[in-house]
């Protein structure tokens, strides 16, 4: 071994700010993982990030972000990126949070000797001032939980019977306009809300948001959120699920329930159902079971 000789030790940390306060977080050797899923080691409960929404690979040497592909991408310092290398002192932008990336580097006498230059940016451990201990991940409360997220248009994905209802609307509007109210254009419009607003489901995008605590749905036209409390069973179509409020005031035999349609994620949506129901399930007709 060489007299004086000593070895290079790399760190790279994230300091993340955002909403919910600033904390430092050290990288571990492999990769880790940001997003607002509980198997995510960076938690951002950000609505517009995925479970599983940016990957941080660290090898002790070279950190790399990686975008998975999903919802809105990263900005690092001030471009979109999908894949990149990141160096001390570079900003990543994500939602409400802004992340900057120190790599910090210290010479352990003793080791093999090593000749490897510092970086740009990086920061000489020694001189590098103490971080606050990293804060725990914050408990969220169950209607922050997401179990399931996601968007149907019913006019897309049913093309068939869209033109159908299209067709018919106009006819109506056209028979109103020219035959029932002709030139009434204060009742026109009260019309036109009054049936967009029973078909509003169909033809505009709705998104759906089950948790922990309830169902939110949310359109043009349209706000619906109950906590699961509120549901007695349910009722399963084959392209929805209808949660059924109680019958006994007047107020549910108004207001049946909530109608959550499937998109591609049928077993999924009734995974949580059943879970928060438990099975007090009625199969409409036309609809088989599936184990």
């Amino acid at each position: 071994m060489v007299a004086g000789a000593s070895t290079v030790e790399r760190r790279a940390e994230l300091m993340v700010d955002s909403p919910d306060g600033q904390r430092s977080v050290r990288l571990q050797s492999g990769s880790t993982y940001l997003g607002r899923g509980e198997d995510a080691q960076i938690l951002l409960p950000d609505d517009i990030l995925e479970a599983r929404h940016l990957e941080f690979d660290w090898d002790g040497a070279e950190l790399w972000l990686i975008y998975l592909g999903k919802g809105v991408r990263p900005v690092v310092n001030g471009q979109l990126t999908a894949e990149r290398q990141l160096a001390s002192g570079d900003v990543i932008e994500i939602g409400d949070a802004k992340i900057r990336v120190r790599i910090l580097r210290r010479n352990i006498p003793g080791g093999a000797a090593a000749d490897a230059p510092a970086a740009a940016g990086e920061v000489p451990a020694e001189s590098a001032p103490e971080q606050a201990p990293v804060a725990p991940p914050r408990e969220l409360p169950p209607e922050e939980r997401v179990r399931l997220e996601y968007t149907v248009h019913q006019l897309v994905q049913q093309r068939r019977r869209g033109t159908i209802i299209v067709a018919a609307l106009v006819a109506f509007f056209g028979v109103m306009w020219f035959f029932i109210i002709p030139g009434n254009t204060f009742m026109m419009a009260i019309s036109l809300l009054i049936i967009l607003g029973s078909v509003s489901a169909f033809l505009f995008p709705v998104h759906y948001k089950l948790t922990d605590a309830g169902v939110e749905i949310r359109g043009v036209l349209l706000r619906d959120s109950k906590k699961w409390t509120r549901f007695e069973r349910y009722v399963i179509y084959p392209d929805a699920v209808q949660l059924l409020v109680s019958q006994r005031s007047l107020r549910g035999r108004v207001v049946k329930g909530s109608l959550v349609y499937f998109r591609d994620n049928r077993d999924e949506v009734l995974a949580v159902v059943r879970e928060k129901l438990g099975d007090k399930a009625i199969m409409a007709k036309g609809t088989a079971p599936r184990s």
